[in-house]
């Protein structure tokens, strides 16, 4: 059974076509931050951060700074869950940000994004979930510091590739504009 809203990555072949079609959300985010007065830098991991242990920081999204505050922030339009108020990422991706966190005291901010795949899977689901995170027909970012994000009960669903991930509760998540 799906456990998910259809995407628009569904039709996508490979890695480097999905990769283009997300970052409509990475600019989205980049533009609020910098009307607030941020100072924003996106990745590109043909430049990571390097430590002086030789590791090196790739793929998260953005790196933001104000008033002596930093974060690294992390883009994901994943599906959100079909029959649950909640969403999430691989497990390995969150205990990567986590390290990343944990050397650098750099707090992670990880924003998702519903759509109108959302929107139409649940029209025709007859679901009865609607976005919080819309204005208008403007989907919203949200999402917040990953440590605090409330996990959905249900823990044991893969995502869509068949990877076990962690999943939040959206209701422990907030509007781009409630963050910053």
């Amino acid at each position: 059974m799906n456990n998910y809203y259809n995407t628009k990555y569904d039709s996508c072949n490979d890695f480097d076509e999905m990769l283009g079609m997300s970052q409509d959300l990475v600019i989205k985010i980049k533009e609020y931050l910098l009307l607030k007065d941020f100072m924003v830098r996106s990745f590109d991991d043909s430049m990571p951060f390097n430590f002086y242990s030789g590791e090196q920081i790739r793929g998260l999204d953005i790196f933001a700074a104000k008033n002596g505050k930093s974060y690294f922030i992390d883009a994901k339009d994943y599906a959100r869950l079909l029959f649950y108020d909640a969403t999430g990422i691989p497990i390995y991706l969150y205990k990567r940000y986590k390290y990343i966190q944990d050397i650098t005291g750099i707090k992670t901010i990880i924003f998702f994004i519903d759509n109108s795949e959302y929107e139409n899977e649940k029209t025709s689901k007859n679901l009865k979930i609607d976005s919080k995170f819309k204005t208008g027909n403007i989907f919203i970012p949200y999402g917040g510091e990953m440590d605090s994000f409330i996990k959905h009960k249900k823990q044991n669903i893969p995502n869509q590739k068949g990877y076990p991930q962690i999943i939040w509760e959206c209701d422990s998540m907030k509007k781009i504009t409630e963050i910053f």
